[in-house]
């Protein structure tokens, strides 16, 4: 059984370094849109500081466990539809 799921991080920030507020809507709008089910988070303090602000390109992606922990390796840089199927099989094949 192949359940997982997606969830994106927006890290726009405005020129204070806070989550941007016109990003926020824009994302919830396209999200809309495109009548897709992804879940989108807007990180405070602690995700910017210990996890996207740490991150050395964009998209930057990671699998996590249902318990919230950090799986197998990690992603930068954007994929193709092919390469992104190979590696959530790889991703599945590992957790079992």
């Amino acid at each position: 059984d192949k359940k997982f799921g997606i969830v994106g991080i927006d890290i726009d920030l405005d020129m204070e370094g806070n989550p941007d507020e016109a990003s926020k809507e824009a994302v919830k709008e396209v999200l809309k849109n495109a009548g897709g089910d992804m879940t989108v988070i807007f990180p405070e303090d602690t995700l910017l500081e210990k996890v996207v602000l740490q991150t050395d390109a964009i998209p930057y992606s990671i699998f996590v466990d249902k318990n919230g922990n950090i799986v197998g390796k990690d992603y930068m840089g954007s994929n193709t539809k092919e390469e992104w199927k190979a590696i959530i099989e790889e991703a599945i094949e590992n957790e079992k």
